[in-house]
Order: C-alpha cells, then sequence, then structure tokens
C-alpha cells in the first residue's frame, strides 16, 4: 500500500502554531534575559562595590600615614639642616661627580654612552666638575 498525501493533521495550522510558538519562544528568551540582567540588586551590589573600594582605599591610607608623615618630618629637617650649613652635600656632589667621570672613562660603556649624552650634556657637566673642584 503506497504512502498517501493525507495526514492527520492540516498542515497549513501546524505551520501556523510552530510560526506562534516560535515567535512566543523568542519573546519569552528575550524577555527573561531582560529581567535576568535588570535585577534591582545589581545597583545596590554596584554601590556596595564601590564603598568597599573606598573603603579599602581609606584603611592603606590609614596605615600609610604614620610613615609619610615620619618620613616627610625626616625629610624636612634634612632640608633644613642642608639649607643652614654652606657645605651639606659636598660629599655627595663629589661622589656624583667621581662616579660620572668613572662612567665617562669606561670604554665598556660605549652603547649606554651614547645614550646617556642623548640625554644629558656630558661637556656641562664636565664643566661644572672643574668649577666644583677649583
Amino acid at each position: 500500500m503506497p504512502a498517501g498525501d493525507q495526514t492527520i493533521w492540516n498542515q497549513k495550522k501546524l505551520h501556523v502554531v510552530f510560526a506562534v510558538t516560535s515567535v512566543v519562544l523568542l519573546i519569552s528568551t528575550l524577555w527573561l534575559f531582560w529581567k535576568d540582567h535588570a535585577r534591582e540588586w545589581k545597583q545596590y551590589q554596584a554601590e556596595a562595590r564601590a564603598i568597599d573600594i573606598q573603603i579599602t582605599e581609606w584603611r592603606q591610607l590609614e596605615t600609610q600615614t604614620d610613615d609619610v608623615v615620619a618620613v616627610i618630618v625626616k625629610a624636612q629637617n634634612e632640608l633644613d639642616e642642608a639649607f643652614a650649613s654652606t657645605t651639606a652635600g659636598s660629599e655627595s656632589v663629589t661622589a656624583l661627580i667621581d662616579n660620572i667621570e668613572a662612567f665617562l672613562a669606561n670604554t665598556d660603556n660605549g652603547e649606554d654612552l651614547a645614550d646617556v649624552t642623548g640625554v644629558i650634556d656630558v661637556d656641562r657637566i664636565k664643566s661644572a666638575a672643574k668649577t666644583w673642584r677649583s
């Protein structure tokens, strides 16, 4: 017995029902994503996260404040002593000049010397060293 073209259900109606249910399923899926994304607690969570970050930063600053104040006071005292003294820092300047002259005299520093001369004026440093030593 050959297969017939007759079906139990009307094919046009089945296509319409399938199209309608597909559209309803698509709309409900999009609605689900929108409702999941727009939950009311997410705004509170973002605010709480910002508050936590700010509190953490304040705690870090609170622990660093005493150390920073101590360093600033020490630096201010050293600066006051340097302003009061006419020879303060001469050892540092002499050591710096010696280090620069040793660097310039070393022939192994060829590549580094090219980089240094592009940034600082070596001749000016040499003349300042001669003036300082005299």
